[in-house]
């Protein structure tokens, strides 16, 4: 099997949503921000050229130019190894329905409105947006709750396995779960710091979930 490319960088979520993907799945890959021998820079013309929005990852697999997380997954779930939809068709259709609300609605609560005002504030001289942050933190905090309701006792976040929720949420609370006080939302989720913390110790995950200085 050929080694694919993702294009991207390491530190987003979403490709490392596609890493732990191609990991479970022992399908050979490298992250990279090159193409053709040209080094892409955001929303550049080589950029534009592989995603018409200019956003990653992009999936490069011998001619195939594949833009789009979810419809990587797809793609590479079709490949080989095991299914991350699940085989069940009632318990694909959960699957579904739960990845792209985390790739939507928890993405953006968590990661977009939240922890990049404080990790990449945009106020003056640089400096977090305070009332920024105390907008955001509530709808922060119910968001994860709202993941703390629907972790079972299973291990996973749907079902028995490892599926496209687990690859799309681990990256996200990797980032959650380290943010500094006092801006800190986690404390009350002690089911979803089980999940993580069984889930990172897998092999497959281990690796890919470091923060971005290491």
């Amino acid at each position: 099997m050929s080694t694919i490319t993702i294009i991207g960088p390491q530190f987003s979520t979403f490709v490392r949503t596609i890493e732990l993907i191609c990991r479970f799945k022992n399908i050979p890959y490298q992250v990279s921000m090159e193409h053709e021998g040209k080094v892409i820079e955001f929303r550049d013309t080589l950029h534009q050229q592989l995603h018409p929005f200019t956003k990653v990852p992009v999936l490069i697999d011998g001619d195939l130019i594949l833009p789009e997380s979810y419809a990587i997954a797809a793609y590479l779930n079709d490949i080989s190894g095991p299914d991350i939809f699940s085989a069940s068709v009632k318990d694909k259709a959960i699957v579904n329905a739960w990845a792209h609300i985390i790739a939507e609605y928890v993405y953006q609560d968590l990661i977009r409105h939240y922890l990049l005002e404080i990790h990449m504030p945009k106020g003056e001289n640089g400096n977090i947006r305070i009332d920024v942050v105390n907008e955001h933190k509530p709808i922060a905090q119910k968001t994860l709750q709202k993941l703390e309701a629907q972790i079972g006792d299973q291990g996973f976040f749907i079902g028995d396995t490892f599926t496209l929720c687990d690859a799309l949420l681990l990256p996200i609370l990797a980032y959650v779960f380290v943010i500094p006080e006092p801006f800190s939302i986690h404390q009350n989720t002690p089911k979803l710091a089980r999940y993580f913390d069984k889930l990172s110790a897998y092999d497959f995950v281990s690796g890919v979930l470091t923060l971005p200085q290491e």
